[in-house]
């Protein structure tokens, strides 16, 4: 299903006073459309004056939602259906079809059609086990001219691969010729064995259910009208739909068993029950088959009436008259998609079926904005973290412009900073437990050094109620940064003093005095120096390199600013299938290339580290092939990427059916105009409601009255000539979309502008025209 996304137009007047609801409408036609299925009713009014003109509006409106419903629907009739994943071992997005049972399926999975059971008929009397292997397709975004013109859609493309195969298995070998005249057992049914006599082939009837007819009766069977014209002994023959067929025989030795119909199904003897004496009336045992179907031992296609069915393959073995197996393989016939509303199904055979529903993902995910610039952002639900600067085109440095950001890769209980002001720090503590993590996010905002009492103050950049203070402390005096991250302060070091080679040498990487080498004490510092202790009160080894999203994504920061190559890799590490954060970070991240344009100084993320597929000029999204399945979306126009992160598993919905019916059908919106009148009652559907408070009791329920005229535009802001599209909660968690103008026309104009425009409810209310 394609939804029509809503977004702002330029020219519209936005007005403010949003309701909380108006999250769930921010893509038309959902909420209204669900999995295929409506949940809204159209309301027009009927009070004073309406116009007839509303009416009819509402039903454009509704045709408009019924155009909406490409996508067809699924139907899953009898039968078994076995979900490619559970409760402890989900399907995920870049899994393949054969991951979850990596096993072949047998009757444990499947315990009707894939039961054990035992081939008993004429000489043949022997148990058989059955299984079905599943293919290796992966579950990913693709965009084919052959599906959707190229919209990128979650789902199998298949082209000439292999979806399943389907083996029966005797417990010990049987005789090929034997099989003659016999009812098989394959996938969940009986066949009948017109011919064994060739090893390299074995032909079949789809023999369908059998019926007994008398001698004088007539019978409906399959849509065929079927009566006997001559029963003896040894031979029937039958009449069916006018057509009659040769003489029949029970034993194939006597002669032909089956007969081939003018329409390609054929009609075989089961059974003569043939009565001489005159008290009784003779019965025949018989079945239509819709068609003959030839299984060949090399593995070639499998045909029907004698045509080749492509991708539906056999084969069996035959080894001094014996066989024990057979194998059905299903490829598909070029290329095929399984996608929601596009199930498959296996030729021929029709008794197993692919479904795909989609992926179920969790509602409420995080974006995490990588920002391009001068100053490279990485903006969170958190907070905002400012990783790298580029400066006169020639360096790249950790931090925002004038605040160096400290960046150490290597892990420990503590780490000593020497720090002047307005430098960052960082410590983050990691736990597989998002409750447990803590981060020490802070800049120096002043030092101070006086008679050997010790002033700091750290801003505290992510909850800026909670900054450090030192205030006329000693040395190793300590404040807590988080509740088990501590620091230290072990001195202050004023500027302009000389220092000893020791203390300066401690100083010597950064750069923080005015000589190039400290030699015999003449050195002296630029600026005020604190050194400082950063430690884990339980000997916990922190991360100086890592942050966390607010919903559990690490985000490793590079320890080299080194872009000399124009290339530097930020890594994201989201959370395991059971929620638990990656906090040792040993498994597979996201790995996002960042590039410099060093003429104008821009930091940006490039459109790597995913598989991105277009939607739209410039506009690329894909999916982290993963338990969580983030989604990244990227901007070539101007450079802009996003993490969608949803904190949670993502599994999705694919299942195998056997033995009953696997459908589409067009999905049906039903009859949803309706009047005001009828819907004041309906507090557990969705609504869009055409037309204003004055002629709209919904509307005035809405807006807080029957607003006529000049109160309806202090009301709303729109006056003659105007329309409003505006969300408003309803009822029990639903949506009401008011659709009105100031007059009937203006009315109109707004329904039409819904129906052919694009229109963000999501966030702003409009009014239109200018």
């Amino acid at each position: 299903m394609n939804f029509k996304k809503i977004t702002a137009i330029a020219s519209s007047i936005l007005l403010a006073g949003m309701t909380m609801g108006v999250a769930a409408a921010a893509n038309y036609p959902a909420p209204f459309v669900e999995d295929s299925a409506v949940d809204v009713a159209i309301v027009y009014g009927t009070g004073t004056g309406v116009s007839s003109l509303d009416e009819a509006e509402a039903t454009l409106i509704k045709g408009d939602l019924a155009a909406e419903l490409e996508g067809d629907v699924t139907i899953v009739s009898g039968g078994e259906v076995l979900a490619l994943g559970g409760d402890d071992d989900e399907f995920y997005f870049g899994n393949a079809l054969n991951s979850v049972y990596d096993d072949d399926l047998d009757k444990k999975d499947l315990e009707d059609f894939l039961a054990d059971g035992e081939y008993d008929d004429g000489d043949i009397e022997e148990d058989y086990s059955q299984i079905i292997t599943l293919g290796v397709q992966e579950l990913e975004l693709f965009a084919d001219r052959d599906w959707d013109d190229e919209t990128p859609t979650l789902g199998f493309h298949f082209n000439s691969d292999e979806v399943l195969s389907y083996t029966i298995t005797f417990d010990d070998a049987i005789d090929y010729s034997d099989t003659e005249g016999t009812e098989m057992p394959l996938m969940g049914s009986e066949y009948y064995v017109l011919d064994a006599t060739d090893e390299d082939e074995l032909i079949l009837l789809d023999s369908a259910e059998k019926t007994i007819i008398y001698e004088g009766e007539e019978l409906e069977v399959d849509g065929k009208t079927v009566k006997i014209s001559a029963i003896e002994e040894t031979y029937v023959k039958f009449i069916v739909d006018g057509e009659l067929t040769d003489k029949l025989y029970e034993d194939p030795a006597d002669g032909d068993k089956y007969y081939e119909l003018k329409d390609g199904s054929y009609l075989v003897l089961n059974e003569n029950l043939f009565a001489s004496k005159e008290t009784s009336s003779s019965s025949a045992e018989f079945s239509i088959g819709s068609g003959k179907i030839t299984l060949f031992a090399d593995g070639s296609e499998i045909e029907v009436n004698d045509d080749p069915i492509d991708g539906l393959t056999s084969e069996y073995t035959v080894i001094t008259g014996e066989f024990e197996e057979i194998k059905i393989t299903w490829e598909t016939d070029g290329e095929e998609f399984l996608v929601k509303g596009n199930s498959l199904v296996m030729p021929v055979f029709e008794s197993i079926g692919l479904v795909f529903d989609g992926l179920d993902f969790p509602s409420d995910p995080e974006t995490i904005a990588l920002e391009k610039g001068e100053e490279f952002t990485i903006s969170m639900g958190n907070f905002d973290i400012e990783i790298l600067f580029s400066e006169d085109g020639e360096t790249v440095t950790q931090g925002a412009d004038g605040n160096p950001l400290i960046i150490d890769a290597t892990e420990a209980d503590s780490k000593t900073y020497f720090v002047i002001k307005d430098d960052r720090i960082l410590a983050t503590y990691l736990n597989e437990d998002l409750n447990k993590v803590e981060m020490a996010y802070y800049e120096v905002s002043s030092m101070d050094e006086s008679s050997g009492d010790l002033d700091l103050n750290l801003q505290n950049l992510i909850d800026t109620n909670d900054d450090v203070v030192f205030t006329d402390a000693d040395a190793g005096d300590d404040e807590d940064l988080t509740s088990d991250i501590t620091v230290t302060l072990d001195a202050v070091y004023e500027d302009g003093t000389v220092y000893d080679n020791a203390t300066m040498l401690d100083m010597k990487d950064i750069g923080y005095w005015n000589d190039t080498t400290p030699v015999n004490g003449s050195s002296t510092l630029e600026y005020d120096v604190a050194n400082i202790t950063v430690s884990h009160d339980d000997a916990e080894d922190l991360h100086f390199d890592k942050v966390v999203s607010e919903l559990g994504l690490i985000i490793e920061i590079p320890e080299d600013a080194n872009m000399s190559a124009n290339t530097l890799t930020v890594n994201f590490y989201e959370a395991d299938e059971d929620g638990d954060l990656d906090y040792d970070v040993s498994g597979t991240p996201i790995a996002i290339d960042l590039a410099w344009e060093d003429d104008d100084d821009v930091i940006y993320a490039t459109k790597d580290g995913v598989d991105f597929q277009e939607e739209s000029e410039d506009n690329f999204y894909g999916y982290v092939e993963s338990a969580l399945a983030t989604k990244v979306t990227a901007d070539t126009n101007d450079d802009s990427l996003e993490l969608e992160y949803y904190g949670d598993k993502v599994p999705a919905d694919i299942q195998i059916v056997v033995g009953g019916d696997v459908s589409t059908e067009g999905a049906a919106i039903g009859d949803i105009v309706v009047k005001d009148t009828e819907a004041a009652s309906m507090t557990d559907t969705n609504l869009i409601v055409v037309g204003g408070s004055c002629i709209n009791s919904i509307a005035a329920d809405l807006l807080g009255g029957a607003l006529c005229g000049a109160a309806f535009t202090e009301a709303t802001n729109v006056a003659a000539g105007q329309y409003m599209i505006k969300s408003y909660d309803w009822g029990d968690d639903k949506i009401a979309l008011l659709v009105a103008g100031y007059h009937v026309e203006d009315t109109q104009a707004a329904g039409q502008y819904l129906r052919t425009q694009t229109v963000n409810t999501a966030t702003a209310d409009m009014v239109g025209p200018m």
